[in-house]
Parts: C-alpha cells; structure tokens; sequence
C-alpha cells in the first residue's frame, strides 16, 4: 500500500471523497436489505409443527441478525463515521458474512417446516383425529372454533396441576406432539384462563382471538412462544388452555434465590429488550401484568416474558375496570389505581406507558429481592400509588451498576405516564452501558441461545 493510500484509510469517512462515501452507503444499504430479507424470511415460517431443537435454531438465528441490526445501527452513527475507513470495511464485510450465513441456515429451516406443515395438511384430512375434523365436530355441537387450535397434538399430565398464583388461572404440565410424532414431546404449561373461557362462553371473543393469533408470530430471544391453544379433556371445567414452551428455572425470583451471585444488568436487560420488542408490534401489543413472577428464567439462563397481552382479557369482560387483585396491586400504575386523578378514561390508561411503571417495579423486585410495598397491605400499597409513594430504597452501598439501575426504576416511576421513557428509550440505553462495562448481553451468542429443555 503506498502511502497516500495508507493515509486514505484512516480518514475518518465524513473527510472521504463524494465517491468513497457512496460506495459506503451502497455496502450499507445492502446490509439492511439482508437483514430484512432474514426478518421476512423468518415471519414466514410455519412455527405450530417445529420441534424443540428446530424452536431454539430459529430463535437463535434471528437473535443473530437482530444483533447485526444493532451493529449496522451503532457503525452507521456518528461515533461510527470516525472508525478509519478499513476498519469500517472491514466490519461490513464480516456483518454480510454472517448475515449470508444466517439467510440459507433461516431459508433451510423454513424449507423444511413449510414441507411439514404441507405433510400434516395432507395427514389431517385422512386422519380421523385430525385438527379439521376436530374443528369439524366442534362447530357442529355449537362451538366457535379454537385459535392456533394444538388440541390433538396435546396432552396433561395427570396430577400435575399448580396452586394457582391468582384467581383468572389454573396451570398444568403437559406434554406437545409436533407434527403428532409422540417419540419426541416437548414440555409445555397448558395455562387455563377462566377469563377467556367465560368470554368464549358468552361469544364475546372474537377481538381476543385476533391478539392471540398475532402471539403465535411473536419470535424474540426474551418473549416465550405462544404455541397455541388446547381443549383439555371433559373432566376440566371450561376446558380451554393456552400452550407455551416449558421453562425449567422457574420465574426469575424463583432463580435469583438460588443463583445469588448472577450478574442482574443483562437480565434487566433482557426483560427489557422484551419488552421493547412487544411494544414495537403494531399495533403494540400491552404486556398488562410486568412482574418478577412472569419474568421466565430459561435453562441457558435468559429471562423471557410471559403472560403478554392476556390481561386484554379481563379489559374485555370488565370494560376495563379493574378490581385489582392483591397478586397484581403492587406492581400497577397509578393511572390504573385511579385514572380520573390523571384525567383518563379507565381505556386510555391501557397503554404501554403503563407496562413501564410496572417494569420499573420489576426492577426493584429483581435488584432487591422483595415485592414493593412489602411491608404494606395490598390495600395500602393501593393507596399509596396515586399519593406519589413509591417503594423504600434500601441503602446497601450499590456500586456503578446498581446505581444505575436505580435511577432507571425512578424515571419509570413518574406519575404522569408521558414522563415515563420508553422501551427503546430503555433498550438503547442499556445497550450503551451494557458496551461500556464489556458484558455480552443474554440471548445473542452461541453459548446463551435460548433453550427450552425437557426435565433432566
């Protein structure tokens, strides 16, 4: 390399030629249309018939390219635009490769799945227990028809049901059969709402119905699939269930009482990554119940979010007025505790400004090990919301990290909820810090994909 042409590669790309910088920009460019063939390529793909292996492949994949995503984003900024010229080549070339690698590994995942799903197709019109025919004698004994119907791939297991953590659900272990091979089962919660049932009941459903479909497309690292739904045998009263991937580690205060040592930046990173993820949908689609119990903890040790979307329900049947059960009371924003105080209708405090009060008591769920208010009633704690109190802060000496978190949980306490940030507000911030301190945040490297293992 001669020197002038030595000299030329360090500059920084804002002093490069007319010519150079459109070169650049075309390399850019191309990179964003791979990742949004990757992105599409990925939504296309049928996800009812995937096996476990083929669940977590896919997840990782696109974990893959949402983090290349995030790269184009930070090279392409100004602190990007001073990298020497070589280094900023460099880097591009490296991201095409990996999305060129990410495209044919999606592209042969959906190849396979969508010769699955014709498989099953074909299967169900012979098949005498068969997803249509199923659907078939629903209809004519007066039934709508099921969304995401998984019924005769799905299976309870007898004597597992849990003691009920509020008073909308019960929650069984079962086993799902995709594609109906019963030599490889996966795990899954078979979660009862009785909301839900009670809206199919008086055929007041079809708007819950259209929102459960759109979480059978949801794909993100920290928000756990929604399978489908499942009619339970004749024994279960109001049989209806919804059918997710089961999570080993329990919730995150479950894990968190046995792993006192691990490192709770990346987890609130993740938690909030999800929920960014759900609120980018559009139309966004409202968590309605952030907390640690509903904050899942996978076997590599990702947090993922459960339970999205489904207290829509109780808005449906309640018109949405809300009674506040204790289990939720402390988590709930003050618009939702008393939206005349903020001047809202009781419609109106159903946004995502809302999920990020709750996320912000999540935070001091997960940073201190305690509910908030925990040394108040669930009436109290009620009460004290829309006053302007807001849960003790312990002093126990918080280094760099936790001071940080901290003063994230105060920006999303704000009483009015257009002072709250947002997810991506939220994301891009940890993103930074997270760069800052070298971690690598969960759910974007090989050795933390997400994992949806069976019991050992």
């Amino acid at each position: 390399m001669s020197l002038p042409d030595s000299l030329l590669s360090w500059l920084p790309v804002f002093v490069l030629s007319e010519t150079a910088r459109k070169e650049l920009q075309k390399e850019e460019d191309a990179l964003h249309q791979l990742v949004r063939c990757a992105l599409s390529i990925y939504d296309a793909t049928p996800v009812h018939n995937q096996s476990l292996e083929e669940l977590e492949r896919g997840l990782f994949l696109i974990s893959t390219v949402d983090q290349v995503d995030q790269d184009l984003k930070n090279i392409t900024s100004w602190q990007g635009m001073l990298s020497p010229l070589a280094t900023r080549r460099q880097l591009l070339r490296s991201k095409r490769e990996v999305l060129e690698t990410s495209i044919r590994d999606l592209q042969a995942l959906s190849t396979l799945q969508s010769q699955s799903a014709a498989h099953d197709l074909s299967a169900s019109r012979v098949a005498n227990n068969s997803l249509e025919s199923r659907v078939r004698r629903s209809s004519a004994i007066g039934e709508d028809p099921l969304p995401a119907d998984l019924t005769p791939y799905v299976e309870r297991l007898e004597g597992s049901r849990f003691p009920a953590e509020s008073g909308s659900f019960d929650t069984w272990e079962g086993d799902y059969y995709p594609e109906g091979d019963r030599a490889r089962p996966i795990s899954v919660y078979l979660k009862k709402s009785r909301t839900y049932s009670i809206l199919r009941q008086e055929r007041l459903h079809q708007r819950v119905d259209h929102e459960i479909l759109r979480w059978v497309h949801l794909r993100h690292p920290n928000v756990l699939p929604f399978l489908g739904t499942a009619r339970l045998g004749a024994e279960v009263f109001r049989p209806v269930c919804f059918v997710s991937p089961w999570v080993k580690n329990g919730n995150i205060m479950e894990y968190l009482a046995t792993h006192k040592e691990v490192d709770k930046l990346p987890l609130i990173q993740g938690i909030i990554d999800g929920v960014e993820y759900l609120h980018g949908r559009q139309p966004p689609i409202f968590h309605g119940r952030i907390k640690g119990t509903n904050v899942l903890i996978t076997s590599s040790g990702s947090p993922v979010l459960s339970d999205y979307g489904i207290a829509v329900f109780d808005a449906d049947l309640e018109g949405y007025t809300m009674s506040l059960a204790p289990d939720w009371v402390r988590w709930a924003a003050p618009e939702f505790v008393d939206p005349s105080k903020l001047a809202l209708t009781a419609e109106e405090a159903w946004v995502p400004a809302a999920d990020i009060f709750s996320l912000g008591m999540t935070i001091y769920e997960v940073l201190f090990g305690i509910i908030p208010f925990a040394t108040k009633s669930s009436l109290r704690a009620r009460d004290a919301i829309p006053a302007g109190i807001r849960p003790e802060i312990p002093d126990r000496g918080e280094d760099a990290s936790g001071l940080f978190l901290i003063e994230v949980m105060k920006r999303c306490w704000a009483p009015q909820p257009q002072s709250r940030p947002t997810a991506q507000q939220l994301a891009d911030e940890f993103t930074l810090r997270v760069k800052s301190v070298d971690y690598s945040p969960i759910g974007h490297d090989e050795s933390a994909r997400v994992d949806y293992t069976q019991p050992e």
